[in-house]
């Protein structure tokens, strides 16, 4: 397990080809799939891709430049079903650019839910409150 970013992701940042707060970024859930730092685009990850949805409200902390993005919720996950996220920048290809992949949480475990049905996923340290999968953006 890992959590990681794509090699890409230092190059569209100084390129100025990723702008977080403003650009149209996906979370994918994926099944059977693990991280290969190479990768550029979706197209190269193998793998089930079981959904995608907006990550909305992004942010970049002023005190340390880190990147946030709350919630992503998937509304049909299995039970018991080891998954990993992707971060992505659609760029109206289909075959959106890497950015990052989590399919561990915050504890050091498998991201998965227990009960079938909505696997919500957000950043370390937001709303401790509303149930889901923690992991660090």
């Amino acid at each position: 397990m890992a959590n990681a970013k794509y090699n890409n992701l230092v190059p569209m940042l100084a390129s100025g080809r990723l702008n977080w707060p403003a650009d149209s970024i996906q979370a994918f859930l994926m099944t059977g799939t693990t991280f290969n730092a190479t990768h550029q685009r979706l197209s190269q990850v193998g793998g089930l891709n079981k959904g995608h949805t907006p990550l909305s409200e992004r942010s970049v902390r002023p005190d340390d430049g880190s990147f946030l993005g709350y919630p992503a919720s998937f509304d049909t996950a299995q039970a018991n079903v080891n998954y990993a996220i992707i971060l992505a920048k659609e760029d109206g290809s289909n075959d959106p650019w890497l950015i990052s992949f989590y399919d561990t949480n915050s504890a050091s475990g498998p991201i998965k839910i227990t009960t079938a049905g909505t696997l919500t996923v957000r950043p370390v340290g937001s709303d401790p409150v509303t149930p889901g999968v923690w992991v660090e953006f």
